[in-house]
């Protein structure tokens, strides 16, 4: 998948709701637990949307265990962890026609602008409330409390500015009260809001409030967050309402002074300052009063509990590390380079010659045109390439390159080709559209039945990649040696031969890239076609029709085994694939080269 800001964002989201959604059920499985192991389960929550799930795996990918035998298996699990973590990622599009980005759209950037100004107002808020009570808590007087718990980890202070009783501070806490509260309340009434607000500060609730700040400052869009921060307050309320009662055992007191500090201060206006008064007061002082017993947490929920911690952290960081070696379920555009390589000069007249070999990571060519890597390195067609002037381009050059870890796919080498001609040739390219004469690949018939020889696969090519055309297209006496049996791909392009296009688990880009040599101009696909397809297509090519050999009167080359008097490409398509091209005018991608320079040998 090749990443783009929104669809980064999108996953992000997805999967941090997914996982909101998990800590919701667990939540009401454990609704007569403790309030204090909900409030950890939304904590929970709300970190997670500061860790994206692609952090874990390549978390995971630095400690990668390599079993050759158990390859299938895991890139079958890569691939479901990916479809269903990544719902919004793009699909690659195949290099030989891959979409230059077009003029560049303003959305994410008004998107962006948008975020910026709902960041800052948030920010603004909190700092606000922050610098009110951190005035509070410069003005205020150390107060002498006595607290049935050991307090020697915070302060408590008294303050004038009305307010309700709040906790300040997270490396070292403040306990604010109210000058005028203690003469407002009863002594039981006292103790229970000053044992409330010390819960809070042995709790480290200001801290996880903090967290969730930093969550609803990030994504102060999306309601989710804001969402999660409310159950936060009410449970981390609850959390300290049971520790009270337990501490006194008189609800009602209890109860009653939180009543009063209500009628008389204002609420704390800072998620990392509990107070109180925080939550649906009504609820609380129902549920105070109710006193229910609490349940203490079982074999099977500390089972579940465990459950949703391997599924939130342990399978991810697992996925990194099973995964396929050269496979990442989180794909980047930016192309893996070869950590050994040399590019010599060849001023030799042999014929170029290909030896790559993705399970080995070893790759070898020699005698080739500096052209000719680059249109490799970059999936394209001769044509494709523009701005071709420098004799750089003709240069013949020797290219061996290695990397330690099996490649995943012939795509994949050539890309690793890219930094290294970036490197050595100093070549800066851009992609863009031009409106050129080009071929649609359409459907032929309005019904959108297919011809007898293209059916969908029904092999397994989730791994195929569509860059595989350029390597592939090479003639056999332009390949030193081949891969083994064992190593091949099980699907892609067969050995069909002249008037022949075997492929087996074929997406249409591919095939489209198939007919393009033979056009030599541009075949973009618009048929609409999704999956993979197995082909057969049998035609005579131009060059051994019947008119061709008696207009030259020649006769057909040794092993050369076609039909003069047999159906054009154009027909075959149509009969057999139910397939046709059209000849427009259109936008098709195209590679300029910006900057080149020779070689710097090594």
């Amino acid at each position: 998948m090749i990443p783009t800001p929104l669809s980064l964002l999108a996953n992000h989201l997805w999967q941090s709701s997914l996982f909101a959604g998990l800590m919701t059920l667990l939540t009401l499985v454990m609704r007569k637990n403790r309030a204090s192991a909900r409030h950890w389960l939304w904590v929970a929550a709300s970190v997670k949307f500061l860790i994206p799930c692609s952090w874990l795996i390549a978390l995971g990918g630095q400690f990668q265990w390599h079993n050759p035998s158990a390859a299938a298996a895991k890139a079958a699990a890569s691939v479901v962890l990916q479809e269903t973590t990544q719902p919004f990622a793009i699909p690659v599009i195949p290099p030989l026609l891959a979409l230059a980005p077009e003029s560049p759209s303003r959305i994410v950037e008004v998107l962006l602008l948008v975020w910026a100004c709902g960041f800052v107002a948030v920010v603004y808020y909190w700092v606000a409330a922050w610098l009110k009570i951190r005035a509070a808590v410069r003005q205020s007087e150390p107060l002498d409390v006595y607290l049935p718990i050991p307090r020697t980890s915070f302060d408590v202070r008294a303050t004038e500015v009305t307010l309700e009783p709040c906790v300040f501070g997270l490396v070292r806490p403040v306990l604010l009260i109210p000058a005028t509260m203690r003469d407002r309340l009863s002594a039981e009434e006292w103790n229970a809001v000053l044992l409330h607000e010390a819960s809070h500060i042995q709790r480290r609730d200001n801290l996880t409030g903090a967290l969730h700040m930093v969550v609803e400052m990030v994504f102060w869009f999306y309601p989710l967050a804001w969402w999660i921060g409310k159950q936060l307050i009410k449970e981390r309320e609850q959390a300290c309402d049971e520790a009270v009662i337990r501490l006194m055992g008189n609800p009602e007191a209890y109860a009653s002074g939180i009543l009063s500090v209500c009628k008389f201060y204002m609420e704390s206006r800072l998620a990392s300052s509990p107070g109180v008064g925080g939550s649906n007061l009504r609820k609380r002082i129902e549920g105070i009063m109710a006193n229910h017993r609490i349940e203490e947490l079982n074999k099977p929920k500390r089972l579940l509990l465990l459950a949703a911690g391997v599924m939130a952290v342990v399978l991810p960081i697992s996925a990194g590390v099973f995964a396929p070696a050269g496979h990442s379920t989180f794909q980047d555009n930016v192309p893996k380079a070869f950590e050994v390589a040399s590019i010599k000069l060849n001023k030799s007249n042999e014929r170029g010659r290909i030896n790559g070999v993705p399970a080995s990571g070893r790759l070898v060519m020699t005698a080739y045109a500096v052209r000719g890597v680059i249109e490799g390195a970059y999936g394209l067609q001769p044509w494709e390439l523009i701005n071709v002037d420098s004799p750089v381009l003709s240069e013949r050059v020797d290219i061996e390159a290695k990397t330690e870890r099996p490649v995943g796919s012939v795509a994949e080498m050539q890309q690793m080709l890219q930094p290294l001609l970036a490197d050595r040739f100093k070549l800066v390219v851009h992609r863009e559209m031009r409106e050129m004469n080009a071929l649609a690949l359409v459907l032929a018939r309005t019904d959108g039945k297919l011809g007898p020889q293209m059916k969908k696969t029904q092999s397994q090519c989730d791994a195929l990649g569509t860059a595989l055309i350029v390597f592939a297209l090479t003639p056999r006496s332009q390949i030193e040696e081949r891969p083994k049996r064992n190593d091949s791909p099980p699907c892609g392009i067969g050995p069909g031969g002249a008037g022949r296009i075997i492929g087996t688990g074929l997406d249409m880009g591919t095939i489209a890239g198939l007919l393009a040599p033979s056009q030599r101009m541009s075949v973009v696909d618009k048929t609409g076609l999704d999956g993979r397809y197995d082909i057969d297509v049998t035609y005579t090519p131009e060059v051994f029709s019947a008119a061709a050999l008696t207009q030259r009167g020649g006769t057909l080359p040794p092993g050369v085994n076609v039909d003069p008097n047999g159906p054009n490409l154009f027909t075959a398509l149509e009969e057999q694939l139910g397939l046709k091209l059209q000849p427009r005018k259109m936008p098709v991608p195209v590679l300029v080269i910006d900057h080149i320079e020779p070689l710097i040998e090594n």
